[in-house]
């Protein structure tokens, strides 16, 4: 996180990252925080794309990530710090998880989760965690 906030030109700091198939056609999107998961780096990923996406990358990113996201994300840091974050979660807890719960079930429509599973099926590293149910955050 330190290095994060030390460094004010990261290129690969995206919130969705579009997926397409060998046409270019747009099949879905999925987080950075995903494919940063993977067992592969950035450079492996962009190796393992067409040039087209890989020059993407790199022209449209910054773009993308401009100075009025880097101010929203630093209002969010502030929310951490002053404990205004920690405030509504715990209020909506003691609250019965209204808003978390809701939030959840959004979130569990979005349709990353089912290109996320398309995708997954293609991993030969993919693992399967007894436990876990298929596209839902709940324990």
């Amino acid at each position: 996180i330190d290095y994060l906030r030390s460094n004010d030109d990261l290129t690969t700091d995206f919130w969705e990252i579009f997926v397409v198939d060998s046409r270019h056609k747009p099949v879905g999107t999925c987080h950075l925080s995903w494919i940063l998961r993977t067992p592969r780096g950035i450079a492996k990923q962009r190796w393992s794309i067409s040039d087209t996406a890989e020059y993407g990358d790199y022209v449209s990113g910054p773009r993308v990530i401009d100075a009025k996201v880097k101010e929203s994300m630093k209002g969010v840091l502030a929310d951490i710090q002053d404990g205004s974050f920690a405030k509504r979660f715990i209020d909506d807890q003691d609250n019965g998880a209204k808003e978390f719960l809701e939030l959840r079930e959004k979130e569990a429509g979005h349709s990353i989760e089912a290109t996320g599973k398309a995708l997954r099926a293609h991993f030969a590293w993919q693992q399967q965690d007894a436990d876990y149910t298929e596209g839902s955050a709940a324990r």
